[in-house]
C-alpha cells in the first residue's frame, strides 16, 4: 500500500470516527432530550388515564347508590301510603271487614283497644272475636299480615274448641293497625300576588 492509500484510508477512517462521534453528541444532546420529554408525557398521559379511571369508578358508584336511594325512596314511599296521619277507623273497619269475608271467618266482636303512642308513629289496636275452619283462620292472618292498603300486624290470637260445632273453631285476635305522627305538613303555595290597579288616565280635554 502505498503512501497515497494510506492517506486515504486513515481519513476514511477519521471521517467515519467524526461521524460516530457527532451521531452520539447528537443522541446525549438531542435525541435523549426528546426521548425525556416522550417520557415524561408518557407518564403524564398514564396520571391522566388513571385519573380519569378513577372519576369513572366514582361515576359508576354514585350511580349505583342513586339506584340504591331512589329504590329505598320508593319502598319508603310506599310504607307511607300504607300509614295514614289519622286514626280512620272507617277506613280500619272496612278494610276488616272485606278480609273477614274474603276469608270466610264469621265475627261476633269488634272492639278498639288502648292507642299507644310513640315518637313517629301511634299503635291502635283492635280485639277481634270469631268463628272459623283452620284454613279461614289461616287465611285471614295472611290478609292482615299482606295488606297492601293498610300496614297491620297480627299481636296475639287464641283458637279454642266448641262443642256444638266441632268443624268451626273460636278465635280471638288482637291486631293492631298504625298511624304516623309529626309528619311536617304540606308546603302552602304562596299566595298569587294581586295587580295594582293601573292608575285612571286623566281627560286629554277640559
Amino acid at each position: 500500500m502505498n503512501e497515497q492509500s494510506k492517506k486515504t484510508l486513515q481519513m476514511s477512517l477519521f471521517l467515519g470516527l467524526m461521524g460516530l462521534v457527532g451521531i452520539g453528541y447528537y443522541y446525549f444532546m438531542f435525541g435523549r432530550k426528546e426521548i425525556d420529554i416522550e417520557k415524561t408525557q408518557q407518564a403524564k398521559l398514564s396520571a391522566e388515564i388513571k385519573d380519569l379511571d378513577a372519576q369513572l369508578s366514582k361515576i359508576a358508584e354514585a350511580e349505583r347508590n342513586r339506584e340504591a336511594i331512589l329504590q329505598k325512596a320508593a319502598e319508603a314511599a310506599k310504607a307511607s301510603s300504607r300509614l295514614p296521619t289519622s286514626p280512620d277507623d272507617e277506613g280500619f273497619l272496612w278494610n276488616l271487614e272485606d278480609m273477614l269475608r274474603k276469608s270466610g271467618l264469621v265475627h261476633n266482636k269488634i272492639g278498639p283497644g288502648k292507642v299507644a303512642d310513640y315518637q313517629l308513629y301511634s299503635e291502635i289496636p283492635w280485639q277481634i272475636d270469631a268463628i272459623g275452619r283452620y284454613g279461614e283462620i289461616g287465611a285471614f292472618l295472611n290478609l292482615v299480615e299482606l295488606n297492601p292498603k293498610r300496614f297491620m300486624r297480627v299481636k296475639t290470637f287464641t283458637i279454642g274448641n266448641k262443642p256444638t260445632t266441632p268443624g268451626r273453631h273460636p278465635i280471638q285476635l288482637e291486631i293492631s293497625t298504625f298511624m304516623l305522627r309529626n309528619r311536617p305538613p304540606a308546603a302552602k303555595p304562596a299566595p298569587a300576588a294581586t295587580p295594582k290597579p293601573a292608575p285612571a288616565a286623566e281627560d286629554e280635554f277640559e
